[in-house]
């Protein structure tokens, strides 16, 4: 039982950093291909153990269907370590839970309107983690997007998830960053989960980016659980490239 309270509590934090990290406000565009390959190590400490959780990677692929439709596909790779007791529990690597999704661009930003896009995506039952093998679970958001002057924009997702085993919940990100020039920048991101209650996630993300060209970029971030004794050190690599 303890064992399975601790893996809940992780999968939880998983599913909220993870798979819910910020999603863009515009598409990618017609016939481009964007590569976003993340890699995040997670520390849980608990009562009665620690676990730990690394992505190596997470690739998430985004193709453009038009100027305004794309799909997702977003696939899972993670090694998972735990303390129970003191005890050292097996180690778990392999595939997670794969996601498949749609997002439809809405509106670009003009005047006082913000750019928006309607997203949804579905997560797969299978994967050789424990909490994903037999999990099918759906989220729905709408994404938005302001530039608020030549060197900040922010990007703020508002949104549903169904989630047989963690239970439904509604979820928020917020996302602002600030260009030092065209190279370099950082940003600070707000990200939970809440219901009626309570809120059931609540993280703090800073991090420093830099954009390579226009096609590649590597952002770096750590982040802290302020519902769970939680942290989180990662990196993301941005690819995009025309397949015609």
């Amino acid at each position: 039982m303890k064992r399975f309270t601790l893996l809940a509590v992780l999968f939880l934090i998983k599913y909220s950093l993870v798979a819910q990290s910020i999603q863009p406000s515009r598409t990618v565009g017609d016939q481009f291909l964007n590569f976003d390959f993340e890699s995040l190590y997670t520390i849980n400490k608990a009562e009665d153990g620690k676990t730990t959780h690394w992505t190596i990677p997470n690739t998430l692929i985004r193709y453009g269907l038009g100027d305004t439709w794309e799909l997702h596909f977003l696939i899972p790779f993670s090694k998972q370590n735990q303390t129970i007791n003191s005890e050292v529990q097996a180690s778990v690597f392999g595939l997670d839970a794969f996601n498949v999704g749609l997002a439809k661009e809405l509106c670009k930003q003009k005047g006082l309107c913000p750019s928006m896009v309607l997203m949804t995506r579905v997560t797969l039952p299978g994967g050789d983690q424990v909490l994903s093998a037999k999990n099918t679970a759906i989220r729905c958001a709408l994404n938005f997007g302001y530039q608020l002057n030549h060197a900040t924009k922010l990007t703020t997702n508002i949104g549903y998830k169904y989630n047989p085993i963690i239970g439904n919940c509604a979820y928020y990100i917020s996302y602002l960053t600030y260009n030092f020039n065209p190279k370099y920048y950082a940003y600070l991101e707000l990200l939970g989960d809440f219901n009626t209650n309570e809120f059931l996630g609540n993280d703090i993300n800073v991090g420093v980016g830099n954009q390579f060209t226009k096609k590649l970029c590597l952002a770096l971030s750590v982040s802290k659980s302020t519902v769970h004794n939680s942290y989180n050190f990662g990196g993301v690599f941005t690819w995009s490239v025309g397949v015609i």
